[in-house]
């Protein structure tokens, strides 16, 4: 991969949780939506990559990055799950 590119895919990630909070600050609902959306993206995408076996054939690094990214994955689609569907929003809203 190219050094630019990997830089660029390096600070998008670096910028991932931050960009989720200005998008429920400023967008309130519809942003938690976004969100929610992009989570469960991933979500589905990490289960799918340890689901075909992807785990056995990564180096042990990258197989347990792979596995905390996958839990992470779940932490935060659940979250979200629970702050979209309750008044957790608002609550949020309150100390953003």
């Amino acid at each position: 991969m190219n050094r630019g590119v990997g830089g660029i895919i390096l600070v998008a990630n670096g910028l991932g949780f931050p960009l989720t909070q200005v998008a429920i600050a400023r967008l309130g609902r519809p942003g938690v939506v976004a969100v929610q959306a992009l989570t469960a993206g991933l979500l589905v995408r990490d289960v799918a990559l340890v689901a075909t076996g992807t785990v056995g054939r990564l180096e042990r690094g990258p197989a347990a990055l792979l596995l905390a990214e996958t839990i992470a994955a779940s932490i935060a689609t659940v979250a979200n799950a629970s702050l979209s569907t309750g008044p957790g929003l608002d609550a949020a809203m309150v100390r953003g």
